[in-house]
């Protein structure tokens, strides 16, 4: 959890990062400025329309990541650290891929949230994330199904709801970060996504074996880990026939050299032991069919290790 800070201005020099993001920030709202939707064909009207709402997102987007980076360099300055630019922050940035600079280098040191040696270290330098879980790792994806987590929920890192059911970041959000990466949009959120770096089909409430019950009934999301594993498989491909169509899509879907590269990340299983304990089973019960849990768990990974997924780059998190 973040400490609630009031965001005083800070005393400090503009960091190059800062400066450059400003820059392509000013560059397409001035590309948003030249697009007309008054065409005289009004197909080609219409398809303007659609370019343009694509730039506004971008837009959006990219002001949110200005505003992250802004604070969390002013935060820097106020625990007595020196503002430095975050290595390869600019990932899924337009154009910026190809010179991000590995992901330890840079960085803070031993006092970052993960520890250069765990993470970023080994020469490992992932462009992209794709998470697969339950509320510890959800960034909005039930909330964009059944209304946003409310407040007090990210109020004291995104000033307000931001999908995540704690008042800041989660370890997700800390594992993109230690990458250079920005935070993963949720797969299930429509509205100003970026799927450049990755995508995260975690809901708060899932489980990994389905279960026989609504949200309202029981508090757990109907979205199990098959079903993510499902969202997975038909995103693969419909992002790069996104992709090949240029422009925007290019820049707002993965590479597909990015599926075998990128990190895996896995945080599930709490609520199966809990659901059983809902339905007032025995803990030797609950034990019981641990196994089965277990066992779908692993034929998840291995539908997903078959769609390209490097088994080294997996992380398995025990619940």
């Amino acid at each position: 959890m973040d400490l609630e800070l009031e965001h005083l201005s800070v005393d400090r020099l503009e960091t190059e990062e800062e400066r450059k993001l400003k820059e392509e920030i000013d560059h397409l709202k001035k590309e948003l400025e030249k697009e007309s939707p008054d065409k005289t064909n009004s197909e080609t009207g219409q398809e303007s329309g659609g370019d343009q709402a694509s730039l506004r997102d971008i837009v959006l987007q990219k002001e949110r990541e200005l505003e992250t980076l802004i604070h969390d360099l002013d935060d820097k300055v106020r625990f007595g650290q020196k503002a430095i630019d975050r290595p390869g922050s600019g990932a899924g940035r337009p154009g910026s891929g190809a010179g991000r600079p590995g992901s330890g280098a840079g960085r803070a040191g031993k006092e970052d949230f993960w520890g250069t040696e765990t993470w970023a270290g080994q020469g490992q330098e992932k462009d992209a994330i794709f998470n697969f879980g339950d509320s510890n790792s959800d960034t909005g994806g039930l909330s964009a199904v059944f209304g946003q987590a409310r407040s007090p929920h990210g109020e004291s890192y995104f000033h307000g709801p931001a999908g995540r059911y704690c008042d800041g970041r989660l370890v997700i959000d800390f594992i993109a970060k230690s990458f250079g990466l920005p935070f993963l949009s949720a797969y299930l959120d429509s509205v100003g996504s970026n799927f450049s770096h990755g995508a995260n089909f975690a809901t708060a409430g899932s489980t990994i074996r389905p279960q026989n019950t609504t949200l309202r009934q029981s508090g757990f999301s109907p979205i199990s880990l098959d079903v993510q594993y499902n969202e997975f498989y038909d995103f693969h491909p419909r992002s790069q026939v996104a992709r090949n169509r240029g422009g925007v899509f290019k820049q707002l879907m993965p590479k597909a050299q990015d599926f075998s590269r990128a990190l895996y990340t896995f945080d599930i299983g709490q609520n199966d032991l809990t659901a059983g304990l809902f339905l007032n089973m025995s803990t030797t019960q609950v034990k019981a069919y641990v196994p089965d849990v277990l066992n779908q768990f692993k034929n998840i990974v291995k539908n997903i290790y078959g769609q390209g997924a490097n088994p080294k780059s997996m992380d398995l998190r025990n619940q």
